[in-house]
């Protein structure tokens, strides 16, 4: 968590570039083997993806990023797959579709 705070940090005061895009890969590697059981990790996860989706130059691995997080949040209940959707579907519109 706190690796991708600062991760963000970054990104929102303006570093770009390769060090970004390598940084989000070592995330998205870790995301493998991580198990999201606290609401609040998984909320704060949501939450930070956004910046990385919004920027073009991170946007890809924004996704990728976000499909790690949602495959391993463990979920409580089936209201939570809907809270899911309601977060995703305003990231998702616009985008185009293959």
């Amino acid at each position: 968590m706190t690796s991708f705070a600062e991760l963000t940090s970054e990104l929102e005061s303006g570093v770009k570039g390769e060090i970004i895009q390598q940084k989000l890969d070592v995330l998205i590697a870790m995301m493998e083997k991580v198990v999201l059981k606290k609401r609040e990790n998984y909320l704060s996860l949501m939450t930070g993806v956004k910046v990385f989706i919004a920027d073009s130059s991170t946007q890809k691995r924004g996704y990728k990023l976000l499909a790690r997080i949602i495959e391993k949040y463990e979920l409580q209940s089936v209201e939570e797959l809907y809270e899911i959707r309601e977060e995703i579907t305003p990231l998702m519109r616009g985008q185009a579709t293959k």
